[in-house]
């Protein structure tokens, strides 16, 4: 466990948020912070979440003084995220940005302005294989993390299922059902 650590997670409510949160707290994170749709804020506490922010209202980084996060993980990569990250981010920090959002990922020049000592990951998860879902299925199990399926959908319906996930209002994971 890592006490004195301080996360934030840039959307708790959907399915890697709400498994980051959890992670964070099982792995001993003193204080976690996310941003939830308006509805969610209660689920993403119960998760876990110290601070949890309405992102209709707030930005989760308002109030986050500089130089007081350990670890940003942003799973919903917005436009600038990145930027205010690094101005949060410790020296010896994380910047963990899961791929797929509308940003453009880690802090690069010269859209954004990397701070000295501040590690930097980009995660692609290619899940096309077991491996790599028995190893994050292990991590689960061990360290008693719940998944909440939010909906599932038929593979013919994978249209309405992506509609779904990116609307914003999920609360866990979009799954689709595929039947061989």
């Amino acid at each position: 466990p890592n006490s004195n650590i301080s996360v934030v997670i840039t959307s708790g409510d959907g399915g890697t948020g709400s498994l980051g949160v959890q992670l964070a707290k099982k792995m001993g994170a003193q204080s976690v912070r996310s941003c939830a749709a308006p509805d969610h804020l209660s689920y993403v506490a119960d998760l876990g979440a110290d601070v949890v922010v309405d992102f209709t209202q707030a930005d989760v980084f308002d109030g986050v003084p500089d130089d007081s996060i350990d670890v940003v993980f942003d799973n919903y990569g917005a436009n600038g995220t990145a930027q205010i990250a690094m101005n949060a981010l410790r020296t010896g920090g994380w910047y963990v940005f899961l791929a797929g959002g509308t940003g453009p990922g880690i802090c690069e020049e010269p859209a954004c302005t990397p701070k000295d000592g501040v590690n930097q990951l980009s995660l692609w998860t290619d899940s096309s294989g077991h491996d790599d879902l028995d190893a994050i299925a292990a991590i689960a199990d061990s360290q008693g993390l719940t998944v909440n399926v939010d909906s599932s959908y038929a593979l013919e319906d994978s249209a309405d299922a992506m509609a779904r996930q990116m609307s914003g209002q999920t609360e866990g994971k979009v799954t689709i059902e595929v039947i061989a």
